[in-house]
C-alpha cells in the first residue's frame, strides 16, 4: 500500500478521536458535527466536479475521508474503542453524491444550510 494512504488512515483515526473528545466535553454535538461534515462533503464534491481533468472517481476519492468521519460520528460516542478502519471504511465506502444528497434531504438536512461556527 502507498505510504500516503497509510498516513491518511492514521490521520483519519486521529481526527475521529478529536471529534469524540469534542463531543464528550460538550463542545459540539454529534448533530453539529454531522451538519458541518455534510456541508464540507457537498462543497468538496462541487469543487472537485468543477475541476477540469478530475474523473468522478477522483472526486469520490476526495470525499471519502469526509464520509469516513461522518460514519465514525454516526457510530456513537465510543471513539476510544472504535470499530476498525476497514469496518468503518466499508460502511463509508464509495457513495454517489446524488444519492447522499437525496438521503440528507429526505432526513430533513437541506444542502447549503449554514455551517456550525
Amino acid at each position: 500500500m502507498n505510504t500516503a494512504n497509510l498516513q491518511l488512515i492514521g490521520l483519519n483515526a486521529a481526527v475521529a478521536a478529536l471529534i469524540g473528545a469534542l463531543k464528550r466535553k460538550g463542545i459540539v454535538t454529534g448533530e453539529e458535527i454531522e451538519a458541518l461534515l455534510a456541508d464540507v462533503e457537498d462543497q468538496t464534491h462541487r469543487d472537485g466536479a468543477a475541476r477540469a481533468g478530475l474523473s468522478p472517481s477522483n472526486v469520490e476519492a476526495m470525499c471519502f475521508p469526509i464520509r469516513y468521519l461522518r460514519t465514525v460520528n454516526a457510530a456513537g460516542d465510543d471513539v476510544l474503542h472504535p470499530p476498525s478502519f476497514a469496518k468503518i471504511a466499508a460502511q463509508a465506502g464509495p457513495d454517489d453524491h446524488a444519492g447522499a444528497t437525496a438521503r440528507r434531504e429526505r432526513d430533513g438536512e437541506a444542502p447549503g444550510r449554514e455551517t456550525v461556527s
